[in-house]
């Protein structure tokens, strides 16, 4: 089954797998219809429907999701694993980038623990391991878009995001960080 996001201003459409083998969240739709504007586009994955919504409202991009316990909506466009293109609008329209989730995860955080690990589309069972490299690219991608807006490295718990990545198998952001940490260092060196 298909939902579609049609947009008005443009022949384009966002279509999104509702199924198991789709990286969108399996979400109850009684749960969308209680959802304001931004959070169903994201819900969606539809960075139409996003721009379109934040062009109305602008202030929704760092407005929390009262229907999901405060949700800032940077925390929920990594949870529900949104494009790239979507992180970017959010940010372009003013998320902030230091905002909490009830948990005291930052967006970053959340990108770093094994909770938003990916899950393969339909076509990507024929090369799994290619599949994956491409997933821990855009991750790591994500990751530097959150870093270079100014996303802090400290996580819930005093645990870093390199300490949240090593303790969930987040490898390759363990990865990153990692080296993130040893240019840091190597730049402070007299």
């Amino acid at each position: 089954m298909l939902s579609h996001c049609a947009v008005s201003t443009t022949e384009s459409t966002c279509l999104r797998q509702d199924s198991v083998t789709s990286r969108a969240p399996l979400v109850d739709p009684a749960y969308v219809n209680v959802c304001g504007p931004l959070h169903k586009a994201l819900i969606v994955g539809c960075p139409f429907q996003v721009r379109q919504v934040l062009e109305e409202d602008p202030a929704a991009a760092d407005m929390p999701f009262m229907d999901h316990d405060f949700e800032p909506p940077i925390c929920a466009c990594v949870r529900l694993d949104c494009s790239v293109e979507i992180l970017k609008l959010l940010l372009a329209h003013g998320a902030s980038v230091n905002v909490r989730d009830v948990d005291g995860h930052t967006a970053l955080s959340l990108l770093s623990s094994n909770s938003c690990r990916f899950r393969p589309l339909k076509g990507d069972f024929f090369d799994p391991q290619a599949a994956q490299i491409r997933q821990d690219q855009r991750m790591v991608y994500k990751a530097q878009i959150l870093l270079d807006a100014g996303c802090p490295l400290d996580g819930p718990g005093g645990i870093g995001c390199l300490g949240w990545a090593r303790r969930t198998g987040n490898v390759a952001m363990a990865k990153f960080l990692d080296q993130l940490k040893g240019e840091a260092l190597h730049d402070r060196a007299p």
